[in-house]
């Protein structure tokens, strides 16, 4: 079939064609309605002191930093978050918080995700405190780590909305061409 061909059966179906873009459209906007999202928070925490040049102790403070990444994630650390902002248990804050202390930084990420921007920094925040009180040997010291960004949330437009929009009215589109393309070659 030549394209002149082509676009003169897509003339006589365009009706056909526009209709099923605009439902794979919608199907993919329904989708895109039916999916829970997730919001995201990131705290950060600073191990050791800004003031100190030694090479020695800055190397400590990264393997302190690597130590408190680790440490956040067991089963006690997360049983007592959970507890503390009332998560189900332990699993369901592991299955919801990241901890990593990226390698020659002194720095540990928390990244939490939950339903509503509140609870991912509410969760990020909680995890932090409890970071900063592994860096206290006694409780009435400062700690040896230090809450420079607490959870910030990520809330707005979701870009998944759009893309299922696009995607289905794109899938809608060439099942419109399919259609168009069998009948016209039925009744010739």
């Amino acid at each position: 079939m030549t394209l002149a061909a082509a676009l003169k059966v897509l003339g006589r179906w365009w009706m056909l064609v526009a209709l099923t873009t605009a439902m794979g459209g919608a199907v993919g906007l329904g989708a895109s309605a039916s999916i829970t999202r997730e919001y995201e928070s990131e705290a950060r925490i600073l191990v050791g002191s800004l003031t100190n040049d030694s090479y020695d102790t800055q190397l400590a403070w990264h393997e302190l930093a690597a130590t408190y990444a680790g440490v956040a994630t067991t089963t006690p650390v997360l049983e007592a978050v959970a507890a503390e902002v009332g998560a189900a248990g332990s699993h369901t804050v592991a299955e919801r918080v990241e901890v990593r202390a990226p390698l020659n930084e002194r720095f540990v990420i928390v990244t939490a995700r939950a339903p509503s921007p509140a609870e991912a920094e509410q969760l990020a925040d909680a995890l932090a405190a409890k970071i900063v009180d592994f860096g206290r040997l006694d409780p009435n010291e400062e700690s040896l780590a230090t809450i420079v960004q607490s959870g910030t949330g990520e809330a707005g437009f979701d870009r998944r909305i759009v893309v299922n929009a696009l995607v289905g009215g794109v899938l809608g589109f060439a099942v419109g061409i399919g259609f168009a393309l069998f009948l016209s070659a039925r009744r010739v």
